[in-house]
């Protein structure tokens, strides 16, 4: 079905704190028309799936050129952004996303914040990049805690982040926090011989809920008019 693209924001939240381990405010009416998305839960958690795989490589450079790639190819797939628009957003998020994978929490701030100011004028959202940002590193961070947080709690982190960009509350949300913090779950468990398949169908029940959450703000948005 077709969604407003400000399911972009969504995806890219999901995206990174994925990988690390990429939704947002009051709706306004864009300056100029918003382009449309064709919404498919299945094909982005397996593009999502490729990226987790690309990030966990044991070749750091080799892993974040493939990251760069896939994410570009999907932005301008699935949500029709130009390749001039899709490739920087594309290097930003993957530059944070290895930074935090050498455990440079700090450095990974900035690319990210500046992939949000980015996805900001592509989406008809209003939200502060800034504290977007900080909100996703924040539950990274959390998520390589000892001893390790349950996949409840990195849930209700990841929940608390949808709402915050959205500023509304919905089971599907939730939801979507939960399974996503589960697959990441058996990332973390299975390590090298993690299941991926499984990871797949996980991260294709959280789109699937997101797409709930998504539809039922649209709805909300729609009736204030």
């Amino acid at each position: 079905m077709k969604l407003s693209k400000f399911i972009l924001i969504c995806f890219v939240s999901g995206l990174v704190s994925g990988t690390c381990g990429l939704a947002q405010v009051q709706i306004h009416e864009p300056a100029t028309p918003v382009r449309q998305m064709n919404y498919n839960a299945e094909h982005i958690a397996a593009a999502e799936t490729a990226m987790w795989r690309a990030y966990y490589s044991k070749d750091r450079i080799a892993g974040k050129i493939r990251l760069g790639m896939l994410l570009t190819q999907l932005l301008q797939e699935q949500f029709e952004l130009k390749q001039f628009e899709a490739t920087p957003i594309a290097y930003l998020l993957s530059s944070s996303a290895m930074l935090f994978k050498q455990g440079k929490y700090d450095a990974a701030l900035p690319p990210l914040k500046e992939a949000y100011t980015d996805i900001k004028k592509y989406t008809s959202l209003n939200f502060d990049p800034e504290k977007v940002a900080k909100a996703d590193l924040k539950w990274w961070v959390a998520r390589r805690s000892k001893p390790r947080k349950s996949p409840e709690v990195i849930g209700q982190d990841i929940t608390h982040l949808y709402e915050l960009i959205y500023g509304h509350s919905h089971q599907g949300f939730t939801d979507a926090g939960l399974l996503r913090a589960k697959a990441m779950q058996l990332r973390d468990v299975g390590q090298d011989k993690a299941d991926w398949e499984k990871i797949e169908k996980l991260l294709v029940a959280s789109w699937k809920a997101m797409q709930c959450g998504i539809e039922n703000r649209q709805s909300i948005n729609n009736k204030a008019r």
